[in-house]
């Protein structure tokens, strides 16, 4: 019961936060917040959270790899080396923001490292309108490397998808980020 009344004491706090800014807004009413549903409210909550995160990331110069069509994914600049036996993956922290009415995930239509192609997984089932945390894992012992301090370049030719009817929304031209 204690944890419900504070989620619902944080929620309200959290609009009336968001208030003024509807309200001074310029040329734009003030939203009906009692004509809204539940869902819309919390939708708009959620948009607004993703947009801090956004604004958050960027401050921080984490390095974007989509900014389009409502997905965002940012590198945090986290990353560590995990070796097994014989193989090697380098793991990238990164974020999702998804902005859109679908569910989505977004994989690799390859990858490579030091100029190999390497195997490689992405980040699955963002819900829509929320954000998720993730890695990418890209096998660095396939470009015959074992330590991050040899990466010098890693390129990502990305892609985003539906996760309900596997149709790909968009392709992303292939980019290049730079380490030592």
């Amino acid at each position: 019961m204690k944890k419900t009344l504070s989620t619902m004491l944080i929620w309200v706090l959290i609009v009336i936060m968001l208030i003024p800014t509807f309200a001074f807004a310029e040329d734009k009413e003030a939203p009906d917040f009692a004509a809204m549903t539940d869902e819309e409210l919390h939708d708009l909550i959620n948009g607004a959270r993703n947009e801090l995160k956004s604004r958050e990331l960027a401050a921080a110069e984490d390095t974007a790899l989509i900014d389009q069509d409502g997905v965002k994914v940012y590198l945090t600049g986290k990353y560590d080396v995990e070796k097994y036996s014989e193989t090697a993956n380098l793991k990238l922290e990164a974020v999702v923001i998804n902005d859109t009415d679908k569910m989505i995930s977004i994989l690799f239509d390859s990858a490579s490292v030091n100029g190999w192609d390497v195997d490689n997984s992405g980040i699955v089932e963002i819900t829509a309108g929320h954000k998720k945390k993730g890695e990418i894992y890209l096998t660095i012992s396939d470009a015959e490397i074992e330590e991050n301090e040899k990466i010098e370049d890693v390129v990502f030719d990305l892609f985003v998808y539906d996760c309900d009817n596997w149709d790909k929304i968009f392709d992303v031209d292939p980019l290049t980020v730079h380490f030592n």
